[in-house]
């Protein structure tokens, strides 16, 4: 077994070098702030939330865009979110493999060297390719999940090739019978959010995958929350086809079922001397004159939007404006039934995840 290894890709973002980290750990490509400021500060699009998970943490958002990519010859687009923070690592994520899909992982990953698959080996045809390219635009994509045997038990971990380590927390640890532990030299780890993983100790485990078998250690965070995550150390000791494991890469596409509507309700009854009722941000006003008396009722209905689609359903806003109308006649008394008008306006609002 050789030391922790990371695979790093120099390719071009809207015509701009860039070192991005490949990760299967995290679904869209990510940069900080500072990089985005390099390539020339391109239009960000808000995202849902404020931030994207790690390891242990959450890794604040600034914006998302529809980066012009380049490497070894493939140019394509893909979503890219920026980091509102400047020592935020520079990630490739899941959702580029599918316009990588025919670029000899294997031989990356293993030796450092850059090529292509033989064609005669590739296992995507081209309207697969398509649909995943299709994809890879709208839809969050999936983890990679490998299930080893340890000590000939069955055991599920998340391939991320942005750990050099493999790793699991206490519920994992739990789940392997609490294998005896030995110190480390080091206390803990760095997260993708540059906050610090605790470590318990490490265990040694015989290790099967394939028919290869190989005695590895696994470091235990000091923490529930971490997955069982077979990171870049073990990969020499393993055979491990990632070409066959990043082209069946699958996406999220169930849509979530939205929360419901909240309504909140806010009225006035007091009556008041009004030039006319004036909404902020709205296309337009309902006018009166001086003399009527104004009721005014607003209902703000909010319903956000979860679904796993990158642009989800702006949230509605709907005020209804009930007004007394006047009489015909200028000295008669306000008429008692109301004039209803109602005014709607969208506003819009964003989530990327992974």
């Amino acid at each position: 077994m050789t030391g922790p290894k990371r695979c790093f890709l120099e390719m071009k973002m809207n015509d701009h070098d860039v070192s991005l980290k490949l990760d299967t750990g995290c679904d869209k490509p990510i940069i900080n702030k500072a990089v985005w400021f390099e390539i020339g500060k391109p239009k960000l699009l808000p995202v849902h939330g404020i931030g994207r998970r790690s390891v242990i943490g959450v890794v604040p958002l600034k914006g998302v865009f529809l980066a012009k990519m380049s490497f070894a010859g493939i140019n394509f687009r893909c979503p890219v979110h920026v980091s509102d923070a400047e020592d935020t690592r520079n990630l490739i994520g899941r959702r580029a493999l599918p316009f990588l899909v025919d670029f000899d992982w294997n031989k990356l990953i293993s030796e450092g060297t850059i090529a292509m698959v033989s064609s005669g080996i590739t296992l995507t045809d081209d309207n697969k390719k398509q649909e995943m390219m299709a994809d890879a635009v709208k839809w969050k994509t999936l983890p990679f999940y490998m299930n080893v045997l340890v000590d000939g038990k069955d055991f599920r971990m998340k391939l991320d090739t942005g750990a050099t380590c493999s790793m699991a927390g206490l519920a994992k640890w739990k789940e392997l019978g609490e294998p005896k532990l030995t110190t480390v030299k080091r206390t803990r780890v760095t997260s993708t959010s540059n906050q610090q993983v605790p470590l318990l100790g490490k265990c040694s485990l015989n290790i099967t995958y394939n028919g290869v078998t190989a005695k590895l250690p696994l470091l235990i965070a000091d923490t529930n929350n971490c997955q069982a995550v077979l990171g870049t150390n073990w990969y020499d000791s393993l055979d491990i086809d990632f070409n066959t494991i990043f082209q069946s890469l699958k996406f999220d596409k169930v849509p979530r079922t939205p929360p419901p509507k909240q309504p909140i309700q806010v009225e006035n009854c007091g009556e008041q001397q009004v030039a006319g009722p004036s909404v902020s941000n709205s296309e337009q006003d309902v006018g009166t004159t001086p003399s009527q008396q104004e009721h005014v009722k607003v209902v703000r209905e909010c319903q956000q939007d979860e679904s796993p689609t990158p642009d989800p359903e702006p949230k509605k806003v709907k005020i209804v404006h009930n007004l007394k109308s006047s009489a015909t006649s200028p000295s008669a008394k306000p008429a008692t039934t109301p004039l209803t008008t109602s005014w709607c306006k969208n506003n819009g609002s964003r989530n990327t995840k992974g």
